[in-house]
């Protein structure tokens, strides 16, 4: 059957994305495996550390078994201004004498997703790989959809059986779903992301089945209740629609597109917009707009940059989470140590947004470095999903086109490119897509 050097090749590698199809099973139910043996220090430390421990070693092994087998190191279109925003943060935490301890242990924090990137440079990958990426993914998602309706009926009892936190977010008389996953919003991303994928395959086979599927994993994300998740699915999808290159179909799958929101919007409009206006005046409104931590670490991100311009003040030391473990002097500085989930004693509202962190601890330079690793990777995914010809290789750059752009509108109000689950499938699916670019390249 493995006859050739490269199916020879692949075989070889088979492990290699099975450990990787295992470890992405386990990063979904971490935190839950976490919760439940919080009890035993030691096992409870390995759980919560094991994603950084796993992504390094594979990195290593791989990159350096390619150096043994003398084959050039592989290079991507990102290198440089990734290369530059780590130099750019480890200077910035020297000149501002960041604790080694605090910069370094960020640093791991902001690497580990990009090695999961880096990882699959190195790993031989095939269309049958692909499926099987896509097949366990896909039924993980169908199980947990699953157990998240049990979660909808029976919250209570069902967090208790599984161990996880039994505190009800309610809205609307509605639960707020996370079924196994430790939050709700994850459990609302990781359906908005199984729903992407559904309706990008839909839109290239054109198959009612796919359909069918993309709105009950939509379904999923809507019962998470949260605002962001349904903003980023729908903004991502329109986009990802746009894109497409082929106007035969697209007619009619616009037209169904738009039949099925107007829809959901019939029956679920009114919940939406009550949901969005409550959002809107927590965030927005002028009399409390001061008081939320969110609000205060996009303000004061501005202010740090332009204080301590163009480096900022280094990895750790604001809005991360390194930051609020060795509480940053930052925080007294500008008042911030005031905001109701920002103080030493109670900062759980620190690791509340991502970009401000980016602004803050590396300045604009920084920011400028990582638009720029984001828009590249932009740019690749367009262009493939217009040239690509095998229509399983397009229709997975199409959902990763749409789950991208779905993650950039999150990352506004998460630290979605450095907490698992999040990052590891995000820079794991870009990884797969850059791979992939070599079986027809």
């Amino acid at each position: 059957m493995y006859s050739t050097p490269l199916q020879k090749t692949l075989k070889r590698s088979e492990w290699i994305h099975l450990t990787i199809i295992t470890f992405g099973l386990f990063l979904l139910i971490q935190d839950l495996i976490a919760m439940n043996i919080e009890h035993i220090s030691i096992l409870f430390r390995i759980v919560k550390s094991i994603d950084e421990g796993i992504s390094f070693l594979l990195f290593f092994l791989l990159f350096f078994n390619h150096i043994y087998a003398r084959q050039s190191v592989k290079r991507t279109e990102i290198d440089i201004p990734f290369l530059l925003f780590f130099l750019l943060g480890i200077f910035s935490s020297i000149i501002h004498s960041v604790p080694i301890v605090v910069f370094s242990s960020q640093l791991i924090i902001y690497i580990k997703s990009f090695l999961f990137f880096y990882i699959f440079m190195y790993i031989p990958i095939s269309r049958e790989i692909l499926r099987q990426y896509l097949k366990v993914f896909f039924w993980a998602g169908v199980i947990l959809f699953l157990f998240g309706l049990v979660d909808l009926v029976a919250p209570v009892q069902f967090r208790q059986f599984t161990g996880n936190s039994v505190a009800l977010d309610i809205k609307f008389n509605i639960t707020s779903v996370k079924s196994l996953l430790f939050h709700p919003a994850v459990f609302g991303w990781f359906m908005n992301f199984l729903s992407l994928y559904c309706f990008a395959f839909f839109i290239v086979f054109k198959r009612r089945t796919l359909l069918l599927l993309g709105f009950v994993f939509l379904a999923g994300a809507f019962l998470s209740m949260r605002v962001k998740s349904i903003v980023g699915f729908m903004m991502s999808l329109w986009l990802g629609f746009l894109i497409y290159p082929y106007k035969k179909g697209k007619k009619t799958i616009a037209i169904i597109l738009s039949l099925m929101m107007v829809i959901i919007f019939i029956f679920l409009g009114s919940m939406f917009f009550k949901l969005f206006e409550s959002k809107y005046t927590m965030y927005f409104n002028a009399d409390t707009y001061a008081d939320s931590a969110r609000n205060m670490l996009y303000l004061r991100s501005i202010d740090i940059a332009s204080d301590y311009f163009p480096l900022g003040v280094g990895f750790g030391r604001y809005g991360s989470w390194m930051s609020s473990v060795y509480y940053s002097p930052v925080y007294y500085h500008y008042g911030l140590s005031l905001i109701w989930g920002m103080s030493k004693d109670f900062s759980n509202f620190i690791t509340d947004t991502f970009w401000p962190m980016i602004i803050g601890e590396t300045g604009f330079l920084g920011l400028v470095f990582y638009i720029a690793i984001f828009g590249i990777l932009l740019r690749i995914l367009f262009r493939n999903v217009r040239k690509r010809k095998d229509p399983l290789i397009q229709a997975f750059f199409l959902g990763t086109y749409m789950v991208f752009i779905e993650s950039i509108i999150e990352s506004i109000a998460a630290p979605i490119y450095v907490t698992p689950p999040f990052s590891f499938f995000i820079f794991g699916v870009l990884g797969i897509s850059m791979a992939l670019r070599r079986i027809e390249d």
